[in-house]
């Protein structure tokens, strides 16, 4: 997780947060960085979009999955 103040996010500390993490996990070995869910429309939620368009800005690759299905009997 990454957070930062109003201030934080005017001076791009956030994005420096996630890059050092990134660049720390680089030189563990390790190749992918997952940054767990971005804003869905199946389960729309406002508050996911802007952090949505945060993590888009690092590139890589969007990921879908099917949603959770239960079978009752």
């Amino acid at each position: 997780h990454s957070f930062t103040t109003s201030s934080g996010r005017r001076t791009g500390a956030h994005f420096a947060l996630v890059w050092k993490t990134f660049l720390e996990a680089k030189n563990e070995g390790l190749k992918h960085y997952d940054f767990e869910g971005i804003y869905d429309i199946r389960w729309p939620q406002k508050k996911w979009i802007g952090f949505t368009e945060f993590k888009k800005k690092f590139g890589g690759k969007e990921i879908s999955f099917p949603g959770c299905f239960h079978r009752w009997f």
